[in-house]
């Protein structure tokens, strides 16, 4: 094998090796991207919980007020 092949053998491992720490550290910042928005997701799940609670929480007193109204 000449020296010339033998160095672009070289020089294809190297960038080889480059992209795979490349794609490597994408993957670790996809991996805290994903964790963050699942965590946002949680806490919006919670917030929707507490809303769709209060609303229910509501429903007695409009119906109070519409029964009152009408029979008062």
């Amino acid at each position: 094998m000449k020296t010339q092949d033998r160095l672009e053998m070289v020089n294809e491992r190297t960038k080889l090796a480059r992209l795979m720490k490349e794609l490597e550290s994408h993957e670790r910042e996809c991996a805290l991207r994903f964790k963050s928005i699942e965590e946002r997701l949680e806490r919006g799940s919670a917030r929707m919980d507490r809303l769709e609670h209060a609303i229910w929480g509501v429903y007695p007193f409009i119906l109070a007020s519409v029964f009152l109204a009408r029979y008062l």
